[in-house]
């Protein structure tokens, strides 16, 4: 009896171990596009690639981690190498890096139910207290094969009770479909103007490659669009923090059809004025007045289109 009991045991961890589903393996690579408009001025607008990928094993004393290596680091501007620890316990993913401190903070866990959700906490990009901590509730859970492996899907919702909650799903072997560190509520990734726009693809040497929609996994790197055929217009935005009138000022003539549109970190249009050739004249002088009393808090961009082309960008921080 004890000979099965013990039999039972092994064959149910063996289970356990082998239904694991292992996060940044070696040849592991993800690949990222943001939109990014250097001090507001779509003269130096570019789309830029991230590129984050597994170095190497590092092990310190009986603990294996594995390290990240990003060509840019998402929440800072410098432009310069980062890493990242990354440690799996489990079906919990933690990581180390500059956005925590050098802390465990943890990344992913799959180890859930709906309704369960676990807790963040990492650096803010602005203002006080230093840090924020970030709730990840799980909504609901399905299973999904991709290159014949099968992989649980977590649905679920960011939110610290300041920022403007949003929504994501985080699948085993590859993470959230937003950014690989989702934390984009906060100041960190919108430097400049520097917005999420689409994960591009992911690869490791098991589990072979995914591209997500049409677009090439080495789009965007350093496009630089210059080349604007329409004059970037100066615009002035105030009370910057604001909390219910925005106020938009021309430092020059305009005389075209315009298009204002604010939109989350995430890159999610939450409000649109269009303003007609008939009512353009004059704006130098009386500006216009955008009611943002409904936006919740957090940081957003305002992006002006003329006839279509993008001619300004500023950030705007919601209080």
């Amino acid at each position: 009896m004890k000979k099965l009991l013990l039999i039972l045991f092994i064959f149910i961890q063996f289970n356990q171990i082998k239904s694991q589903v292992v996060f940044c393996p070696k040849g592991a690579e993800w690949r990222y596009n943001f939109f990014f408009v250097a001090g507001g001025n779509p003269q130096f607008q570019k789309t830029y690639n991230e590129k984050i990928y597994y170095l190497k094993d590092s092990v310190v004393g009986s603990d294996t981690y594995k390290v990240l290596k990003h060509n840019w680091f998402y929440p800072y501007c410098s432009g310069e190498v980062y890493y990242t620890l990354i440690r799996q316990v489990g079906d919990t993913v933690f990581m180390s890096n500059t956005m925590t401190q050098g802390k465990w903070e943890i990344l992913y866990n799959f180890n859930v139910q709906p309704g369960d959700s676990w807790q963040t906490k990492v650096l803010r990009g602005y203002g006080t207290p230093p840090y924020e901590n970030f709730t990840i509730k799980v909504n609901s859970i399905s299973t999904v094969t991709i290159n014949s492996m099968p992989l649980k899907q977590l649905f679920v919702s960011y939110s610290t009770g300041v920022t403007p909650s949003y929504s994501a799903t985080i699948t085993e072997r590859f993470g959230s479909n937003q950014f690989l560190f989702n934390y984009v509520g906060l100041d960190f990734g919108t430097c400049d103007g520097l917005l999420f726009n689409r994960f591009l693809c992911y690869t490791d040497q098991q589990f072979g490659n995914i591209q997500f929609g049409s677009t090439a996994c080495d789009y965007g790197i350093y496009l630089g669009v210059s080349s604007l055929e329409t004059k970037a217009y100066k615009v002035n935005v105030y009370p910057n923090p604001v909390i219910d009138k925005l106020r938009i000022k021309f430092e020059e003539d305009v005389s075209r059809n315009l298009k204002l549109s604010i939109s989350s970190a995430l890159g999610q249009e939450v409000l649109v004025k269009r303003i007609g050739s008939e009512y353009t004249k004059g704006l130098r002088e009386s500006g216009l007045e955008l009611d943002v009393r409904e936006l919740k808090k957090g940081i957003y961009f305002l992006r002006v289109f003329d006839n279509g082309k993008l001619v300004a960008t500023e950030k705007i921080i919601k209080e």
